[in-house]
């Protein structure tokens, strides 16, 4: 489960680092205006690096064959928050929607499993 929550979280970072192709940005960031689009577009970059970090700090205690469940429990935390910002923010109708809450569901499940 340690490994798999890994891949998840490096796998999201992967698909943040093209959301500037899959969304059109910067461009279709301007609409919102210059600060929204730069806020928008830092906050992409820092979550991907949260990402990495995060993943890549789990591939190492995966490798040393340790678990530290703190922060596999933060890691599920996060994951269900953003599966319930899911639920609130976002059209639930679209098969792209389900499809995305159900791998965060699972990112959910894979880290709080790992630290059990």
């Amino acid at each position: 489960m340690l490994m798999l929550a890994a891949v998840l979280d490096l796998a999201f970072a992967a698909f943040h680092l093209g959301f500037w192709r899959l969304f059109g940005w910067p461009a279709r960031l301007k609409g919102s205006g210059n600060l929204n689009a730069a806020i928008t577009q830092t906050l992409n970059v820092m979550l991907t690096f949260t990402f990495v970090s995060y993943g890549a700090t789990l591939l190492w205690l995966w490798y040393r064959g340790l678990i530290w469940p703190p922060l596999l429990f933060f890691g599920a935390a996060f994951w269900a928050i953003r599966l319930a910002a899911q639920f609130a923010l976002f059209d639930r109708r679209h098969w792209q929607s389900k499809l995305i809450s159900t791998v965060f569901a699972v990112s959910a499940s894979a880290h709080a499993l790992a630290g059990l």
